[in-house]
């Protein structure tokens, strides 16, 4: 298990989880009206990046655009999981809101707990 950085690159993206079994993705996103701080927890469901809700991605080439090229290219994960944090401003350097910086230590929590699930229901195999 690895924890890696990534500018949000298609390619780069691809390539970071096309063996993995599990991909867990963050990333922000922008959704009307803003909820700062919230987050959708969105699963890659029969090569279709699936959602509730109206949240994008912060790049100009979504993580949508990844998953399609991935499936197309058949590099996909076993499993993708993606949570958008929505932000309050997307403006460069300004650092995080109060909002988003009180979701952090929770979320990564979170993610911490699903992927010790993961690692327990894929050794129970």
């Amino acid at each position: 298990m690895r924890g890696l950085m990534c500018d949000g690159d298609p390619a780069r993206l691809i390539n970071l989880w096309e063996a993995a079994d599990l991909a867990i993705v963050v990333d922000a996103a922008y959704a009307h009206p803003r909820h700062p701080g919230r987050f959708h927890r969105l699963n890659l469901d029969g090569g279709q990046l699936s959602q509730t809700g109206s949240a994008t991605s912060s790049h100009g080439l979504g993580l949508g655009d990844a998953v399609e090229l991935a499936r197309e290219l058949d590099r996909l994960p076993g499993q993708l999981v993606v949570y958008a944090i929505e932000g309050a401003n997307s403006s460069l350097g300004v650092g995080l809101s109060a909002p988003v910086a009180a979701i952090v230590e929770p979320l990564t929590d979170r993610i911490a707990k699903e992927i010790a699930q993961h690692v327990g229901s894929a050794s129970s195999r």
